[in-house]
C-alpha cells in the first residue's frame, strides 16, 4: 500500500440515523421549492452547527498545516546551516551561525579573532528608549551636528551569499552594481578603461568623516534593535565603510570601489571605519513597495546575471530612508552584530519604520535559511 501523503480531514461523527434523518429533510426541503431551508427549526440549527464546526475545523487544519510546514522548514534549514558550518570546521577554520555550537552566545569563544562577541563593552544591538536617550540641541548636545546623507539613483546587484567570512548561512546581499570589464578584442594590450561609478549614498558623520554605502542587508526573526520596548518583525542594515583618505576631500561624492573588500575586517577592539543605518521593519497588512520588490527579484530569481551571481534591479534609497536628512533617529556608538564583534561603529536606528506582511517576512527568512538576529546586549555606560 502507497504510503499516505499530505493532511487528512476529520470531521465530525455522526451517525447513520442522523444521516438518514438529513437526507429525508433535504428531499422534503427540495418538494417545496426551498433547498436553503430546512423542514423544522432544529434541523436547521443542526445543519449550521455543522457548517459552522467544518468552517472552524478547516481553518484549524489550515493554520496547523503551515506551523507544521514551517516547523519542518525550518529544521531542514537548521540541518543544512550545521552541515556547512561542519564542511568549514573541517577545513580547519572556525565557522559562525545562528544555532546551537556557533550560535550567537558561543561566538567569542569559537575563534580568538572573535572575542569582542563577550568581552566588549560597546556590542549591538540593544535596546534603546526616548526616556533615557539625550536630545541632540540640548544641554551638553547644544552643538552636535546631524549625520546627513547623498542619494543617488543606482543599479544594485541581488545575491545570496556569506554575510561575511566563515558565516554557516548565506544572507540576501545588496551590492551596489559595477558592471563587469569590457571584453578586449584582439591583440591590444588591456587598458584600464573601466569607469568609475559613484557611490549611490555617501553618509557625512560630522567629525568622523564620509562613508559609502557598502551593502544592504536583512535580519529577520524579529529585529535586531528593540526601540521604546517594542521588537519590529525585521530590520533591514545600509552598512557604510569609511572613505579611502584619497577621496575624503570636501567635495568627493566617493566610489562603489571605495567600499573595499567586505572580507577585510578590522579585529581591533575600536574602528571608526564602519557605520549602518537601521531601518526597523513591522508588520502590516501590506509590503513597503521597494521592500516587495527586492523580494520579488530575490526570493525566486528567475533571470540571473553571472557576473554578479545574482539578479540586478533599479533601486531608489530615497524610498527606503526618506527624507533622512531631517528624519528622527537614535544614534549611538556601537559595534558590528556579526563575528568579529568589532566595536566603535556609528549606529543610526530611524525612528520612522517601513512595513511587511509577515508572509512576506517568512518568505525572506526560509530564504535566508532561518532567523539571524542577534539577541540584545549590555547598554553598559552609554546613553
Amino acid at each position: 500500500m502507497a504510503p499516505r501523503t499530505g493532511f487528512q480531514v476529520l470531521l465530525p461523527s455522526w451517525s447513520n440515523q442522523r444521516r438518514a434523518d438529513l437526507r429525508i429533510s433535504r428531499r422534503s426541503a427540495v418538494r417545496h421549492g426551498a433547498f436553503t431551508c430546512c423542514q423544522d427549526e432544529g434541523e436547521k440549527h443542526s445543519r449550521r452547527a455543522f457548517l459552522s464546526g467544518l468552517l472552524n475545523l478547516s481553518t484549524a487544519v489550515t493554520i496547523t498545516s503551515c506551523s507544521t510546514a514551517r516547523s519542518a522548514y525550518a529544521a531542514v534549514q537548521k540541518d543544512e546551516a550545521l552541515a556547512e558550518g561542519l564542511t568549514l570546521q573541517k577545513s580547519g577554520k572556525p565557522v559562525w551561525g545562528y544555532v546551537d555550537d556557533i550560535g550567537p552566545n558561543k561566538w567569542g569563544s569559537l575563534s580568538e579573532e572573535w572575542s569582542l562577541c563577550d568581552t566588549g563593552k560597546y556590542q549591538s544591538p540593544i535596546e534603546i528608549s526616548y526616556k533615557t536617550a539625550r536630545i541632540a540641541g540640548a544641554g551638553d548636545l547644544s552643538g552636535f551636528e546631524r549625520p546627513t546623507m547623498v542619494l543617488s539613483r543606482r543599479k544594485f546587484a541581488l545575491k545570496k551569499r556569506e554575510a561575511l567570512p566563515q558565516a554557516a548561512c548565506k544572507s540576501l546581499m545588496i551590492d551596489p552594481y559595477v558592471p563587469p570589464p569590457p571584453v578586449l578584442v584582439g591583440d591590444a594590450p588591456p587598458v584600464d578603461v573601466v569607469p568609475k561609478f559613484p557611490s549611490p549614498a555617501v553618509l557625512n558623520v560630522p567629525e568622523v568623516g564620509r562613508y559609502n554605502l557598502l551593502n544592504i542587508h536583512f535580519h529577520t526573526g524579529g529585529s535586531e534593535h528593540v526601540v521604546n520596548g517594542i521588537r519590529a518583525l525585521m530590520e533591514a542594515h545600509l552598512v557604510f565603510r569609511l572613505q579611502k583618505k584619497s577621496d575624503s576631500s570636501a567635495d568627493s561624492e566617493g566610489t562603489a570601489d571605495d567600499a573595499a573588500d567586505p572580507a577585510v575586517i578590522p579585529r581591533s577592539s575600536v574602528s571608526s571605519s564602519f557605520a549602518v543605518v537601521a531601518v526597523l521593519i513591522s508588520k502590516a497588512d501590506t509590503t513597503s513597495p521597494w521592500l516587495k520588490k527586492i523580494l520579488a527579484n530575490s526570493v525566486n530569481p528567475s533571470n540571473e546575471d553571472v557576473s554578479t551571481g545574482g539578479r540586478v534591479i533599479d533601486l531608489d534609497l530615497e524610498e527606503i530612508i526618506p527624507d533622512f536628512n531631517s528624519a528622527s533617529m537614535y544614534t549611538y556608538d556601537g559595534s558590528l552584530t556579526t563575528p568579529p564583534g568589532t566595536e566603535g561603529v556609528h549606529w543610526i536606528v530611524l525612528e520612522n519604520k517601513a512595513k511587511v506582511t509577515e508572509e512576506d517576512c517568512m518568505d525572506l527568512e526560509q530564504f535566508q535559511g532561518g532567523p539571524n538576529t542577534r539577541p540584545l546586549q549590555e547598554l553598559g555606560d552609554r546613553k
